[in-house]
């Protein structure tokens, strides 16, 4: 393919095989975006393991002038958020959703360090992929009474709040409440709690009071 202006005019090679030179202009756009994406990939590695090198580097410097009470350089402000957030979104897809906090340590010291640093962190991909790990694990316990789930499913809930990742709050209220109106009731009955109802009209409220 001839990518650049005038690239018509290059001379194919003339062997046993003819060659057809092509634009880029040629392609539909989404092929065009996939090529120029598949051209760039190896070079895309190389600069994001540079940039990693070069913020572990530089890292004591920014600190240093954070501390001074100094502004970043914008050059290396934007290294920082664009490396660690990077990071940030591969270490969690690594962890697959584990419930041990303590798996989650080097995740929330990176978010932490660049809350110190003044940075401000792309979480928009973690906190999609956050997102759908806990719809489907609210989606996968929300019909059992199983406590030990609930459990790590809040201890799930308190990592997103730590990592300052958006939650998907209408579709975790949705399910939570329905949940609270048809499960929990279920669990409380053999505790002696039941829910009083109230006299105004025939919906359910949620004062509790012992049976």
């Amino acid at each position: 393919m001839a990518l650049r202006p005038g690239g018509s005019g290059l001379t194919a090679w003339t062997g046993r095989h003819a060659a057809r030179l092509v634009r880029l202009r040629h392609f539909l756009p989404d092929e065009r975006r996939a090529i120029l994406e598949e051209m760039l990939v190896e070079t895309q590695g190389r600069l994001e393991s540079a940039g990693e090198a070069l913020c572990a580097e530089a890292l004591p410097a920014a600190e240093a002038m954070v501390d001074a009470g100094m502004d970043l350089p914008p050059w290396l402000a934007t290294l920082l958020e664009a490396t660690w957030s990077r990071q940030l979104a591969q270490g969690l897809e690594k962890l697959d959703g584990v419930t041990d906090p303590a798996r989650y340590a080097a995740t929330m010291e990176l978010v932490a360090q660049a809350r110190h640093l003044g940075l401000h962190l792309d979480l928009a991909p973690a906190g999609a992929w956050f997102d759908r790990l806990l719809v489907q694990r609210l989606e996968a316990i929300a019909d059992g009474s199983d406590v030990q789930a609930w459990q790590e499913y809040l201890e799930l809930l308190h990592v997103a709040t730590r990592l300052i990742l958006p939650l998907p709050e209408r579709a975790l209220q949705d399910r939570c409440s329905q949940c609270s109106g048809i499960e929990c009731p279920a669990w409380w009955r053999p505790c002696g709690i039941r829910r009083k109802r109230s006299t105004r009209s025939s919906r359910r409220s949620w004062p509790l009071r012992p049976g």
